[in-house]
């Protein structure tokens, strides 16, 4: 009997173990390297049996020059409300392009019953898994009075940028609470909102080479996308069709046609801006 016992209070200790690490070990895993972000009441506070009181950090997206560099489709509050965390790793196996010198625009969708909530931006520019050297917070006159929708333009330094794998964090905090400043992307405790993680990738170029491929045949009356292969960390790319002095797009790849009556040479410039300077390129080609 007293064998049996013993392993029964053994097994219920692991099984109890198990279930600590259930409920913690996901969110600490992918915290990790990166600095905590404690929060009380979670996502909220539930106050009687219906009524919930709370700060989601819903739809995020990420746009540069107009063109969608990432989305996070609404998803409301990621964990209880009233329950033990209220942090999240959004991307796990992915990560988001990021270039050094870039100005994005973040519009976040901050879903609350409260009036005037903070929100902040952060991220980890060099590599040393906080959140809280200089440049890091990237809206520092822009993180109070959120709800609902609101776009916000984020910009990235050129300088104290070190590539590679790295996060941006976005917290939110109650209204009444205190506001955010430089080093909270760590070590303030938040109140009735969320805390996300996004995995990123920082882009930091070392050379400037604007370039595009053509494609073999160009006919008539086509749409054909002409595919730039400039360096990484470029964040800005015009082209001027027909090369004519007039930049008629900004886009990453340009998707265009020619109309012409008999077989002519037509050319195509791209002009490519990254934290160097700018470089151009004009290839001219026949359109049949």
């Amino acid at each position: 009997m007293k064998k049996k016992f013993t392993f029964w209070v053994r097994s219920t200790v692991k099984l109890g173990a198990l279930a600590v690490i259930g409920l913690f070990g996901t969110t600490s895993s992918a915290q990790a390297p990166w600095c905590n972000a404690p929060n009380n009441e979670a996502c909220g506070w539930q106050w009687g049996a219906t009524t919930q009181i709370y700060g989601a950090i819903d739809e995020v997206k990420l746009d540069l020059n107009g063109n969608n560099v990432y989305t996070k489709a609404a998803d409301g509050c990621n964990n209880p409300v009233g329950g033990g965390t209220a942090y999240d790793l959004i991307n796990p196996g992915s990560s988001i392009n990021i270039a050094a010198g870039a100005t994005y625009q973040l519009t976040i969708t901050y879903t609350s019953n409260y009036n005037n909530n903070h929100c902040g931006v952060w991220m980890d520019l060099n590599g040393d898994n906080d959140f809280n050297d200089a440049g890091e917070w990237l809206n520092p006159t822009t993180s109070t009075n959120w709800r609902g929708q609101r776009t916000i333009d984020i910009t990235v330094p050129c300088s104290g940028v070190t590539p590679g794998a790295s996060r941006m964090r976005i917290r939110g905090n109650a209204y009444y609470r205190a506001q955010f400043s430089a080093t909270n992307g760590c070590n303030l405790r938040t109140y009735r909102a969320e805390t996300e993680d996004y995995n990123i990738n920082l882009q930091n170029p070392t050379s400037l080479s604007a370039n595009f491929v053509v494609p073999a045949t160009v006919y008539t009356d086509y749409d054909y996308t002409f595919v730039n292969t400039s360096q990484a960390a470029v964040f800005k790319s015009d082209w001027d069709k027909d090369a004519d002095g007039t930049y008629d797009a900004t886009v990453p790849d340009y998707t265009t046609r020619w109309s012409v009556g008999s077989t002519q040479q037509q050319c195509l410039k791209l002009r490519a801006e990254n934290c160097l300077g700018q470089d151009s390129i004009t290839q001219c080609f026949n359109v049949v």
